[in-house]
């Protein structure tokens, strides 16, 4: 292999991995509750929800999560 190329590739690996580890450190914070939370706030704003109908929908995502508990639960 060429020098040229050499350092080419050394450059794109090092970029790449910068790229991940702050990727990484950037969505640390990815908790079932975050999550959740935000897909409320987005269904809402892009349906433009009234406070009864985002009442109904955090109560619904309450009740999914116990859901995804008892079936984590279940399979450990």
């Amino acid at each position: 292999m060429q020098r040229s190329t050499k350092i080419i590739a050394a450059v794109v690996f090092s970029v790449s991995v910068i790229t991940g580890a702050t990727a990484s450190g950037t969505y640390k914070d990815n908790s079932a509750e975050v999550r959740t939370d935000f897909m409320v706030r987005y269904v809402s704003h892009e349906l433009s929800l009234d406070s009864t109908q985002e009442t109904h929908l955090r109560r619904l995502s309450k009740k999914i999560s116990v859901v995804r508990q008892t079936l984590i639960a279940k399979r450990a």
